[in-house]
């Protein structure tokens, strides 16, 4: 048995605590998929019932429904953290089985080495891999790996080697059709056995035979995959399938879009001057730096690999532009994870100039070019390629951290309150940067469509949930969502003060998501509406409100009931005021429920529950904290008079001593 040296597993061992270091938070995401129902399509199937298509589903993809089918419960939920963890381990696999991928494919050893980090730091590959359902990293390393024993039955032309091929290639076509136009990549290594293009002919008996031998294996790989592409077709085209989900191809906006994957770093860098520009522009701009990389490939003699880029790029764009919508493109950076590997071979082949091309020759313009200039400018591509990947990817990793923990709290909400009715108001169903990465599509994160009940998320995770209702507020945090440093879209028709009343009314709590500084989010509960039981109230002010509880507890959340004797008036307003030590603090008043519910919309008969979360971190520890709360107008100033309490003339008085 033939040892492995140890200095052959440094690079792919650093290759995948890159891979991990990158995607590890993921495990932690939680389920990320516009609806989180999809994984119960295969709940109760059989193997046949999945391999001969499923009429709910609109591709055929029995494997994706079978692995699926791995993370369901006994009792139903979805373990989320085993789906992330599975598809992480799908996407190292593509990763480490890259580079031999590419060996087999005719690169050199640097070539294929760098092209594999590159692959790795891809930074659209986010979206493929953080969510825990796509299929491209299945389908790539299922693919590799086929490319993979293509080269070694091209090499030995043993059968073992060809029933891998055709096994591994045939799991990724029953894992997704992207894989159908890759078959170009797994017959490729067979075909270039037989005619290297940098090759030169010979003659000789040996030579005959050799040839004779490659172009046997080249002809029963084809033929195996030719077979295995032709039964696929004939059922896929046959099998049962929704068909008015993805809409339309053929748009020119998609194309433009797929060949930003190829030079994004450029495409990101002249994204502000190129938005707007028509799709066609826009296509050709990026086709033409394509083959500018391409033709910088050919000038360092490595033809095969400018070839072999541009096929890839061309069979991985080909299935997104033929059969899917641009509305459905654009918000799908992970339909890019299929042609990456051909823009990883574009960029690596800077490399090429880094190499000294031969010996020194007498000094002129030219040779000074191309032993300084050219690898200098080289050099700085493949930094700027690094540096703006890795800036990316911590972009990324703070705005899908930031918006999977929120929707877990709305998830935890939903699940501790079986069978309750929850609102949620100015939840986020979608959010970019305000500044977008490329010239075209969505560059965020698609969190809770506004289609899709929040419940389902939380069935799927927990098993059981409350009843939830969305509703947007756009006036209530529309400065801090101004300021907040992504663009949102938020779940629910905008309601004014009056429709969030009766929608708080059967709702057991209000949750209102508030946008903090830096890109975090907080979902608050910030009260709700019940009937007013009645009986004696701790204060009241004038002949408007009485108070009926106030409570404030150790974490500084501040309970307050009111119950209004009469509606207030238009300009009326709450006064909340914090005092330590017998020093005014902090005024944290207003509208009542977080903003949301004026004054002036309280009835009579109703109780509203006002929760605040009071900061209290800047008071002193063991100081005595004073809580002064009552009612004025907004116009006037006047406060109207505390009845039937001790306290002062104007303000209800809560007082506790910080811990």
């Amino acid at each position: 048995m033939r040892r492995v040296p140890l200095s052959s597993l440094l690079w792919p061992t650093l290759l995948g605590a890159l891979t991990l270091v990158i995607y590890a938070p993921s495990l932690g995401y939680g389920l990320i998929w516009d609806d989180p129902r999809w994984y119960g399509q295969a709940a109760g199937k059989t193997l046949t019932q999945l391999f001969f298509g499923l009429e709910t589903y609109q591709f055929y993809r029995p494997l994706s429904l079978l692995l699926n089918q791995q993370f369901i419960t006994a009792d139903g939920r979805v373990m989320a953290g085993a789906a992330h963890a599975a598809q992480l381990a799908a996407h190292l696999a593509a990763v480490l089985l890259l580079a031999p991928a590419l060996r087999a494919l005719g690169l050199r050893g640097w070539h294929a080495r760098l092209s594999a980090l590159a692959f790795a730091l891809y930074p659209a590959a986010f979206q493929a891999v953080a969510w825990q359902a796509p299929q491209g990293p299945w389908v790539l390393a299922l693919v590799l790996g086929a490319v993979v024993s293509a080269g070694r039955f091209a090499a030995e032309g043993r059968a073992r080697w060809l029933l891998a091929t055709v096994g591994a290639y045939a799991a990724a076509l029953l894992f997704q059709e992207s894989a159908l136009p890759l078959s170009v990549v797994v017959i490729w290594p067979a075909w270039r056995a037989q005619w290297p293009i940098s090759g030169a002919w010979r003659i000789g008996v040996r030579a005959v035979v050799k040839t004779l031998r490659h172009a046997r294996s080249a002809g029963l790989l084809t033929g195996a995959v030719l077979m295995i592409v032709g039964a696929y077709l004939a059922i896929w085209l046959s099998v049962p399938r929704d068909p008015n989900v993805t809409g339309e191809g053929r748009d020119l906006r998609v194309l433009a879009y797929s060949l930003q994957v190829s030079v994004w770093p450029i495409a990101r860098s002249l994204a502000p001057m190129l938005a707007g520009w028509p799709a066609l522009s826009l296509a050709a701009v990026f086709g033409a730096l394509t083959l500018g990389l391409a033709g910088s490939l050919i000038a360092r003699r490595e033809p095969e690999a400018a070839l072999l880029a541009l096929t890839w790029i061309l069979v991985g764009l080909f299935p997104p532009f033929v059969g899917l919508s641009w509305e459905y493109v654009s918000y799908g950076e992970r339909l890019t994870y299929m042609m990456s590997p051909g823009m990883a071979v574009l960029w690596a082949g800077l490399g090429a100039w880094l190499i000294p091309a031969g010996p020194a020759r007498t000094p002129s313009w030219s040779a000074w070019a191309a032993r300084i200039v050219l690898p200098t400018t080289a050099a700085l591509g493949l930094c700027a390629y690094a540096g703006l990947a890795l800036a990316q990817l911590r972009d990324y990793r703070a705005v899908y951290a930031a918006g999977t923990r929120h929707l877990r709290a709305a998830i935890g909400a939903l699940g501790a309150a079986p069978g309750q009715a929850l609102l949620f108001v100015n939840f986020p169903d979608r959010y970019e940067l305000r500044q977008p990465y490329y010239p075209l599509g969505f560059w965020g994160i698609v969190l809770a469509p506004v289609v899709q009940d929040l419940r389902d998320y939380a069935i799927a995770e927990t098993g059981q949930s409350g009843v939830d209702h969305s509703l947007s507020a756009f006036v209530t945090g529309a400065l801090e969502r101004d300021a907040w440093p992504y663009r949102v879209d938020l779940r629910g028709v905008n309601a004014g003060p009056e429709g969030l009343v009766e929608a708080a009314h059967p709702a057991e709590r209000v949750l209102l998501t508030e946008y903090l500084a830096g890109g975090a989010l907080r979902l608050s509960d910030v009260g709700d509406i019940r009937a007013d039981p009645g009986g004696p109230a701790l204060a009241a002010f004038g002949d408007q409100l009485a108070l009926r509880t106030a409570q404030l507890d150790s974490t500084g959340l501040l309970e307050l009931g009111w119950a209004p004797l009469r509606a207030p008036g238009p300009d009326d307003a709450l006064f909340i005021h914090i005092w330590s030590g017998g020093v005014f603090v902090a005024d944290v008043g207003g509208d009542a429920l977080g903003g949301l519910i004026p004054l002036w919309t309280w009835r009579p008969g109703d109780l509203i529950i006002d929760r605040r979360r009071l900061d209290l971190s800047r008071l002193a520890a063991g100081s005595d904290t004073t809580i002064r709360v009552g009612i004025y107008n907004r116009l006037t100033g006047e406060r109207y008079p505390l009845v039937g309490a001790a306290g002062i003339d104007d303000a209800y008085v809560i007082e506790r001593r910080l811990p």
